[in-house]
């Protein structure tokens, strides 16, 4: 069992049982006992009860960046076991719950609590014999060789790399990386554009073309990545000479855009990531394809 956090009222815990049941489309006692549990808790029961016999326990925004990001993590993946959810979908409600913290997340809060919820689930690692080791590769002069290992040890080496993916020999694959820091790539999160709509809302899309964000009347929401969209007009954050789209000026564009709509979370292209690595595949697209089953 989690270690118990005490609330100094129940509308704290309330409040994200309720977010979490409306977004998730579960029901309200399943999510009520989930935010029970997942805080120490047998069940909402046991925390209605015990709520004023300590005092209230701090608040996460006290701790270091990184142990407030672990904690962040550690919290996702028990509510996500309990709901039986995907992780992705979790931390997208869960960020706005405040059920242990006030303080609103920044973009590298997201980035670096997703891949602290990988680790833990062991989606990725950094045993170079399975899929998902975070490895390095001897690439001369790439600015960033490390990489998540999309084969087996006895399979030919495919790598996931921030903007791409790369086959390599076994010789080539140094080790588990362990002087970088895991991140989740940049082509599944980063604008490279954006489509406008015949009815004046956007869309800002990836730099394979698969949607992200959809921004109407004010309002973002996450895009299911293998919808359709029928657009109007196209507009790049890159100037349509240079092939040049995750760093400088095109990648300070594209963070302005998620920065001007309020946007710091992930897209749900992000959570082809697990995909990916688990079903050993090679393409974007067959991750996008995979993750599309599991919401069938």
């Amino acid at each position: 069992m989690a270690m118990r956090t005490f609330f100094d009222s129940v509308e704290r815990p309330a409040q994200a049982a309720r977010r979490i049941a409306t977004s998730l489309g579960i029901e309200m006692g399943a999510a009520h006992d989930a935010v029970a549990r997942s805080t120490g808790y047998l069940n909402w029961r046991d925390l209605m009860s015990c709520r004023a016999d300590q005092p209230a326990s701090p608040l996460t925004d006290t701790l270091s960046a990184d142990r407030r990001r672990s904690a962040m993590a550690t919290q996702i993946v028990r509510l996500a076991l309990e709901l039986n959810a995907d992780i992705g979908d979790l931390q997208h409600v869960f960020s706005k719950s405040y059920l242990t913290f006030d303080k609103d997340w920044s973009l590298e809060d997201s980035l670096a609590i997703r891949c602290a919820a990988w680790e833990l689930t062991g989606v990725i690692h950094h045993d170079p014999s399975r899929r998902g080791a975070f490895v390095e590769v001897d690439l001369p002069g790439a600015a960033l060789n490390a990489g998540y290992q999309c084969a087996d040890n006895d399979e030919e080496p495919w790598i996931i790399y921030d903007t791409t993916f790369g086959r390599c020999l076994h010789t080539e694959i140094k080790g588990p990386a362990i002087d970088v820091v895991p991140y989740v790539p940049t082509r599944l999160w980063l604008p490279y554009g954006y489509w406008t709509l015949k009815d004046g809302s956007q869309v800002i899309f990836s730099r394979d073309y698969f949607p992200l964000w959809r921004i109407a009347d004010g309002e973002v929401e996450r895009v299911d990545p293998w919808l359709r969209i029928e657009w109007s007009v196209e507009t790049w954050f890159k100037p349509l000479d240079s092939s040049e789209w995750a760093s400088g000026a095109p990648r300070q564009a594209a963070l302005a855009k998620l920065e001007a709509h309020g946007i710091t979370g992930l897209p749900r292209l992000a959570d082809t990531l697990p995909c990916i690595i688990q079903n050993g595949r090679r393409r974007i697209h067959d991750g996008v394809a995979d993750l599309r089953d599991t919401h069938a």
